[in-house]
């Protein structure tokens, strides 16, 4: 076997985990996420109220990362359930925090607020309903390994 049908193997196998993975990540997180955001826009809402709220610092390899923890309790057909997500997103975290500082002040203990839950699921909510930049992260990283693998 020569080097260059070895190089021309080994790069086949690698071009199809990429798309393999690719395909995974689009098919079942980044598609029905993006799917389940632009859904919650519609979904009924109840009162709820902030437990806590805070900026979490955790430190890795490339420096400190942040993201906001903001807790909330509201009740459906009379169960009370808590909830972390204020909107559909990867688990997100940045090098900036101000950024997550915002959230945190926008949403003190004590507040109420407005929680749009899955009438389907109502342990499924979320603050902020619809679809952002940070929910199609995992739809990108989809395509983007596909793209690759094609390659």
């Amino acid at each position: 076997m020569t080097l260059r049908r070895t190089a021309a193997m080994i790069l086949t196998f690698v071009g199809i985990i990429f798309l393999l993975i690719g395909f995974l990540l689009t098919k079942y997180l980044g598609k029905p996420m993006v799917e389940q955001a632009k859904a919650s826009e519609n979904w009924p809402t109840t009162e709820g109220i902030i437990k806590s709220s805070e900026v979490i610092e955790k430190r890795e390899d490339n420096g400190l990362m942040y993201s906001a923890n903001i807790v909330y309790s509201y009740t459906v057909n009379g169960q009370t359930i808590e909830s972390n997500q204020v909107w559909f997103s990867a688990n997100y975290s940045s090098s900036n925090r101000q950024e997550f500082q915002r959230t945190v002040i926008d949403y003190p203990v004590g507040k109420k607020v407005k929680v749009y839950y899955d009438p389907d699921d109502p342990v499924v909510a979320v603050l902020n309903p619809g679809a952002f930049t940070s929910t199609y992260i995992v739809l990108f990283l989809g395509r983007t390994f596909m793209g690759i693998g094609g390659l």
